[in-house]
């Protein structure tokens, strides 16, 4: 249902996941895009908070991108400009294909139908919701279970195999 107090809740809840797992951010660009797609023309009608929040963060961004904020950020700049490591897109399609084919492959295929077909031709409204923030989400969420910048198989640990926690990690694609 859309409506100021939805978007809210819609936002802190997207806060929280991210103050758990920085790489919940993701879902910051997924939840406009996920209502653009299942609101379509009425999107900036039924959610003018949304825009409030993203014309801010947009904002934001153009400013953080000029190097607005290098000084304030001191030696944190680094990080913020190489956050996301080249071949992201190439390694998660991959990560998605070991995991469709360690699940098997006919559940992901038939979940992935589903969800195409609910996103073009929906049912009703609330089914196309779910498939809209799920197709969204799933094209941006990292499959990896240990994100962008991982400590699995970097700073000289090998590319798989054990961490300092003892939890076994994918191997690391180059």
């Amino acid at each position: 249902m859309p409506g100021a107090l939805n978007d809210a809740i819609a936002l802190a809840a997207i806060a929280v996941a991210s103050l758990a797992h920085a790489e919940l951010l993701v879902l910051l660009v997924a939840l406009p895009v996920a209502v653009l797609v299942h609101e379509r023309s009425r999107a900036l009608a039924r959610h003018r908070l949304l825009l409030v929040v993203y014309s801010g963060l947009l904002l934001v961004g153009v400013l953080a991108l000029s190097g607005a904020f290098a000084g304030a950020l001191g030696r944190h700049w680094r990080l913020v400009r190489e956050s996301v490591p080249p071949g992201l897109a190439y390694a998660s399609v991959e990560h998605l294909a070991e995991l469709a084919l360690s699940l098997a492959i006919v559940p992901v295929l038939v979940g992935l139908g589903w969800l195409l077909a609910t996103v073009w031709r929906p049912v009703d409204r609330d089914r196309h919701a779910f498939a809209s923030l799920a197709a969204v989400t799933g094209a941006l969420v990292d499959p990896r279970p240990c994100g962008f910048r991982s400590a699995c198989g970097r700073r000289g640990r090998g590319t798989s195999g054990s961490s300092r926690s003892g939890r076994r990690s994918l191997p690391e694609t180059r």
